[in-house]
């Protein structure tokens, strides 16, 4: 996030995902990639140091907080795993993604999020209510098992800013937040992101389009001249034009220490506001 100071409650048990190295188009910049060690501070990568972690004495005394669960899944309004439901033929999801969207081959999670506008979100109104209700901190939905990030990340780009709003939403959640005194943070569930989207690979058992891919296993060369093509990443050991690049949204899955290293950052963050 631009030029925020980092103050953010730190939701241990959701966790950062590394990702794999990208590859953009020429036009497109090189993202940072992301592979940290843990942080400097009084806690290691290991499971006995995790345990020593303590809330921070303000959490203790703030007894009642709001966290806004809010994405692109909130355009088809059918709950909060619907990019993952989306893919299962029969299901209400399906169902309803069928007849309002297309087939998921044709029209699957990533368009939503290209449909994705947030034109009437107000983050002052919406704090300020909170603020109103007796909230004393505020969370905001980074990432969800989608990978999608809703900042202005240099990590990829499927991020709000490029994709759907254009807007930086966990970057307008915190001004909004920290202006009315609140104190602020994130939670991340890319933890799952490398299964959770496994199902956007899979096809319709029967009917019509029986064996009909869904677009998680559309590839770079399929996006070409389409509206994703300038924004398309490959997080892959292997580079190659027919990887299939919307399991996940392009993510692999990473060693365990790799994200115990990223728990172990959290703490060290949420230790230090």
């Amino acid at each position: 996030m631009k030029s925020l100071k980092i103050q953010y409650i730190v939701v241990p048990v959701l966790i950062i995902a590394a990702l794999a190295p990208c590859v953009f188009a020429a036009d497109e910049k090189p993202l940072v990639p992301l592979s940290p060690p843990a942080a400097a501070g009084p806690f290691q990568p290991t499971w006995e140091s995790l345990k020593r972690f303590q809330p921070p004495e303000w959490f203790r005394d703030a007894k009642f907080g709001i966290w806004a669960h809010w994405n692109a899944q909130s355009v088809p309004e059918m709950g909060d795993w619907y990019a993952n439901y989306m893919y299962v033929p029969g299901g209400r999801e399906y169902k309803y993604h069928v007849a309002h969207y297309g087939h998921p081959s044709k029209f699957g999670f990533k368009d939503i999020i290209n449909l994705w506008h947030a034109e009437k979100w107000d983050s002052e109104n919406l704090i300020a209510l909170y603020k109103k209700a007796g909230a004393k901190y505020f969370v905001a939905l980074a990432n969800h098992c989608d990978n999608f990030d809703c900042w202005d990340s240099k990590y990829q780009p499927w991020n709000s800013m490029r994709v759907g709003p254009k807007k930086d939403i966990v970057g307008d959640w915190a001004r909004a937040a920290r202006a009315a005194g609140l104190r602020f943070g994130v939670s991340v569930h890319a933890s799952h992101a490398w299964s959770w989207l496994e199902k956007s690979q899979g096809a319709d058992k029967d009917g019509p389009l029986a064996g009909v891919p869904f677009d998680g296993k559309l590839t770079r060369a399929d996006g070409k001249g389409l509206w994703w093509d300038s924004i398309l990443r490959i997080c892959t050991r292997k580079i190659t034009s027919r990887a299939p690049v919307f399991n996940g949204i392009g993510i692999q899955r990473k060693e365990a220490a790799s994200r115990i290293r990223l728990i172990a950052t959290s703490f060290t963050i949420a230790r230090s506001i």
